[in-house]
């Protein structure tokens, strides 16, 4: 090989270099996963089709002009596929002291509100307080923020403390008197009321779980690169700025119906 083809060779790797280090963003792919879990996503069929939290991270995506598919899985399995896999995004995901480890937080989503529900002609449940529900049957979501924050508060699996593979399993199971009560936030509890055409007086609020509010986030695997996450945490800031997250917020929160706080 002559001193020639060497330089040649060595022009073309140079030429390689320089262009993968000006990649634009949009030839980045990105996976989000989510569960369906109204209002913050809809899914049908498998699909995102809509929800608070799929237009914030779409109007982003948009800023940064990244590419990026959407996968509809049953929370535990999304859950595990987003610690692994690169470029793999989560959302809406609680982030906790036991979950800070696993994942990169890229951005705050939502604030969330949780209260213990129960069926408005169960009067003889008085749940005014995380210790009084300890003498009940409640259901949460495996490997969801409910479940790993009442396992946390000493609630014993298979004595007052019963899990479901998804959100949909968790209220029905309530509504047939399989559970006493149900922990979810308001947005959610409001949402279900609408699916399951639940009368106005079907459920009740029983107390606010103070000690349980906290923050859903966009998260991402561990391995996803840094300038990813800033570029998708900086669009997300932006839309909180020009007042496109607080129109989003009026849009899917102005038509709904909150359950009554119980009077017992």
């Amino acid at each position: 090989m002559d001193i020639s083809h060497i330089k040649y060779c060595f022009f073309l790797y140079f030429c390689t270099l320089i262009y993968s280090a000006n990649t634009p963003a949009k030839e980045t792919s990105l996976h989000f996963l989510t569960e369906h879990l109204p209002p913050y996503q809809y899914t049908y069929k498998q699909k995102v089709v809509a929800g608070f939290s799929v237009e914030l991270v779409q109007k982003a995506l948009k800023l940064t002009g990244f590419n990026a598919k959407f996968s509809v899985y049953p929370w535990s399995r999304a859950f595990k596929y987003a610690q692994t896999q690169p470029n793999t995004f989560i959302f809406v995901i609680i982030r906790s002291k036991e979950r800070e480890p696993l994942f990169k937080w890229v951005s705050h989503i939502v604030d969330y509100r949780y209260y213990l529900f129960g069926l408005s002609n169960r009067n003889d449940i008085t749940a005014h307080s995380l210790q009084d529900a300890k003498k009940y049957k409640l259901i949460a979501t495996r490997e969801g923020y409910d479940a790993q924050f009442l396992l946390a508060n000493n609630f014993k699996l298979n004595k007052n403390l019963m899990l479901s593979s998804s959100e949909q399993d968790k209220w029905n199971m309530l509504l047939k008197g399989r559970a006493d009560l149900v922990m979810s936030n308001d947005w959610v509890a409001a949402e279900h009321l609408e699916t399951y055409g639940i009368v106005q007086h079907r459920l009740n609020i029983l107390s606010q779980i103070k000690e349980a509010k906290t923050e859903g986030y966009l998260a991402a695997s561990l391995n996803t690169p840094d300038e990813t996450i800033n570029q998708l945490r900086r669009a997300i800031n932006q839309l909180k700025e020009n007042g496109e997250y607080d129109k989003l917020i009026t849009k899917y929160t102005s038509e709904f119906f909150i359950p009554k706080r119980s009077n017992n």
